[in-house]
């Protein structure tokens, strides 16, 4: 069984508010978002117009791969699909999907319903 972060491309709420279920069957679950800053070092994160924000919040601010990563505590929703029949029956169910890496440390891949147009 493998778990999934399920979205909609429709369901734009913005940063900290949950959309409804974006499907049948999925459920809540806690997940820890990676935030990456397009910055060198944690001494230059300091100085951006986001550096006290990033720095007040989440966890385990860090220097990697030429970023600054921090992780935020969330909860995501989540569809389980045991086999690749499962994830064709998915796809048919809700017509066409993306699947994409997702950005949650113990959820590695996320399958956006591709409801809506976006950029």
């Amino acid at each position: 069984m493998t778990s999934f972060v399920v979205t909609r491309t429709s369901a734009s709420w913005g940063w900290g508010v949950k959309p409804p279920s974006p499907c049948e069957g999925a459920f809540l679950k806690k997940a820890t978002s990676l935030d990456r800053r397009r910055v060198s070092s944690l001494k230059i994160a300091s100085t951006q117009p986001w550096g006290v924000d990033f720095f007040a919040t989440g966890r385990n601010h860090r220097e990697e791969n030429g970023i600054v990563v921090r992780d935020l505590d969330t909860a995501v929703w989540v569809v389980e699909i045991a086999s690749l029949d499962g994830l064709l029956k998915f796809a048919t169910n809700y017509g066409e999907i993306i699947i994409k890496k997702s950005e949650y440390k113990e959820l590695p891949f996320e399958l956006e319903i591709y409801d809506g147009f976006r950029e």
